[in-house]
């Protein structure tokens, strides 16, 4: 116990006297506009592809989008493009999405006791699941663009506004 306390004692000596350069805002903002555009194209590719890979690969955006809000909310003008709540909501319905992806993957690979039937019936929930967080983190996403609930309703709402906003 005592080396592992005198260890990190060591490390935390180290690490005051490190030496890091200097970061300037204006790079750090134009890596968040960066984040941004990414995010951005991560929903797009979510819209119009409506695949697994295109959801998480919009959760990963959305991941590094939010801990660079995170870390940039001191600098001026950083938070008022987009809300820091709005897009963790996104990322944790989004983690939810990609949590059932790997569910119902687990289950058709491997089923484990279940009968046939009862592995259609849980996929079948599954699946429905799946559809209700997409259509979630859609309406999410819209209502943080500045669209209007009334105007969500529809099939295509999604990429009716996106197309919207280009």
């Amino acid at each position: 116990v005592y080396s592992t306390r005198d260890d990190l004692h060591a490390a935390l000596e180290r690490y005051r006297y490190l030496q890091l350069p200097r970061i300037k805002p204006r790079r750090v903002l134009q890596r968040l506009k960066n984040s941004q555009r990414a995010f951005k194209r991560g929903y797009r590719a979510a819209c119009v592809g409506q695949t697994d890979d295109a959801f998480h690969e919009w959760r990963k955006a959305t991941k590094r989008f939010a801990h660079q809000l995170k870390l940039c909310a001191r600098l001026q003008g950083d938070s008022r493009a987009f809300d820091r709540k709005g897009v963790r909501r996104i990322g944790q319905i989004l983690g939810q999405h990609q949590d059932l992806a790997i569910l119902r993957e687990r289950l058709q690979t491997d089923p484990g006791r279940l009968n046939q039937t009862d592995q259609q019936r849980i996929v079948a929930i599954v699946d429905g699941a799946m559809a209700d967080l997409r259509q979630s983190a859609t309406a999410e996403m819209q209502l943080l663009l500045g669209a209007k609930p009334s105007d969500l309703s529809g099939e295509n709402a999604a990429v009716i506004q996106l197309s919207a906003r280009r």
